[in-house]
């Protein structure tokens, strides 16, 4: 579907302002309000966005966030795989995001600590190698400590718009952090319908908590922004994108912090959807419109910064095509907020 000029900046503002009702958004426009509701409807009825609210997971009780790749010798079909990891993938509460192709893969979850990330990892690499289906690496595990990692990005999509459109904006970039808040236990049930149905108007919601509408929308404002964010996502395939790439790499410990800066914002001013910083360390996933698109970007990157001798070594690249791959998870979070706040 071709996006009109008006369809697109009403897109990139639904991400934006992902709380914005058709209203506010059409007085930040400057639009008619039934073009805003039109146009709003439209993109929703034919799949470009989906709405999803995130906990904050440093203030329920996580301390660490992983993502798991790994390489497969394809002598299996991609749902046989799929259906052989199951239960430590798709239906594994801590995995929130999964992308698969029948040669590759890759998982990030969120869990209480090491040993819990540490332990699922273990449990597959013993049933993908009993049927010899891993390589010769097996499974690569970077976890991250959310009290010592900076989340640049955690799936707002507006940098990424922002250039397939080629809108001239000023973006500031939003810390994926909060405030803790102490829940009593309606208040957890309620959570966790927020954050299993986020498509849900508050009066569905109260018929499903059995509370009221008011409860339901005086909760949501008080969990807003301190204990889980919304956000509206849009989808990859609609946006005609063709390429996904997981890039990994290590900094020399005598990198500076101002060209780790310069490295990540130029991750986000291409569109990185999911950005991690350590002291020496980044993780980025980026989608590009096709080969070539990625190609002239890391040409661009490797000419740029290879005269700071900034790497370890040469950075860790999975390419995964979005027309091949399976999304087994996206963003299903309410398992993990079940499981810890043990609802």
């Amino acid at each position: 579907m071709h996006l009109s000029e008006n369809e697109k900046t009403i897109l990139y503002n639904l991400i934006k302002y992902p709380l914005f009702n058709n209203r506010e958004l059409s007085e930040k426009l400057g639009f008619k309000l039934s073009t805003v509701t039109a146009c709003r409807r439209r993109l929703k009825e034919k799949g470009f966005f989906s709405t999803v609210r995130i906990p904050i997971t440093t203030n329920i009780g996580c301390e660490i966030m992983s993502v798991a790749f790994a390489q497969f010798i394809s002598t299996l079909s991609l749902n046989e795989r799929l259906k052989l990891g199951s239960k430590l993938d798709i239906e594994h509460p801590d995995v929130f995001w999964m992308m698969s192709e029948p040669s590759q893969g890759m998982t990030l979850q969120f869990s209480k600590n090491y040993s819990d990330a540490k332990e699922r990892i273990k449990k597959i690499e013993e049933i993908y190698g009993e049927h010899k289906y891993l390589g010769d690496t097996g499974i690569t595990l970077l976890p991250f400590s959310l009290k010592l990692t900076n989340i640049i990005n955690f799936f707002d999509y507006t940098f990424l718009l922002r250039r397939l459109f080629n809108i001239k904006d000023k973006k500031t970039i939003s810390e994926f952090k909060g405030e803790k808040i102490k829940l009593n236990e309606n208040e957890k049930k309620i959570y966790h319908a927020l954050i299993k149905y986020p498509e849900l108007s508050d009066r569905d919601l109260a018929k499903k908590t059995g509370t009221s509408r008011f409860t339901i929308s005086r909760m949501r404002e008080k969990f807003e922004g301190k204990i889980m964010r919304t956000v509206n996502i849009p989808d990859m395939k609609k946006l005609g994108l063709k390429i996904v790439a997981l890039i990994h790499m290590g900094f020399n410990i005598t990198t500076s912090s101002d060209t780790r800066k310069r490295v990540t914002t130029d991750m986000l001013d291409q569109g990185a959807v999911f950005l991690l910083l350590e002291h020496v360390s980044c993780l980025a996933i980026i989608p590009f419109e096709n080969f070539d698109c990625y190609r002239i970007y890391m040409n661009n990157f490797s000419k740029k910064y290879r005269e700071y001798d900034i790497l370890v070594e040469e950075p860790k690249i999975l390419l995964f095509s979005v027309s091949e791959s399976r999304f087994p998870k996206k963003h299903v979070y309410a398992p993990l907020v079940k499981k810890v706040l043990n609802i």
